[in-house]
């Protein structure tokens, strides 16, 4: 969402395994905004406050972020249960420049072989960009 409002000075993103299913979990941990709990806990490994989930509750994280114009990259493990690749999916179809690479099995965060295919992607993608 920064890099949409500061495009002139950002020359591309690589955006991986993004969290635009942010605004979502906040929707789904509160049946409103002003039954919000101070504390929201995201699958036992996140803690988000109230005033995180209130900025949240009214912005469309894809219209925001999705302005942004240039070069992205988005790397996305087909396996990752903390943000489902579909998010992702979405995100390559409303921004205008975009390319999506899928490493196959890979959950949210890269480790070993994984780690090594998305340096890899990310290599490709920079040598592109230059």
């Amino acid at each position: 969402m920064v890099a949409s409002k500061l495009k002139k000075d950002i020359n591309g993103l690589i955006l991986l395994y993004p969290g635009f299913n942010i605004g979502d979990v906040i929707h789904l941990s509160s049946p409103s905004l002003e039954e919000m709990p101070d504390v929201m806990d995201y699958q036992g490994w996140v803690t988000l406050g109230k005033i995180y989930g209130s900025d949240l509750w009214d912005i469309d994280v894809y219209k925001k972020a999705c302005k942004y114009d240039k070069d992205v990259l988005i790397i996305h493990g087909t396996n990752d249960k903390m943000v489902p690749h579909n998010y992702s999916e979405k995100a390559d179809k409303l921004f205008k420049k975009s390319e999506l690479k899928f490493i196959e099995g890979a959950g949210h965060g890269f480790r070993d072989k994984n780690f090594d295919i998305a340096v890899k992607y990310i290599d490709e993608y920079l040598d592109k960009i230059k």
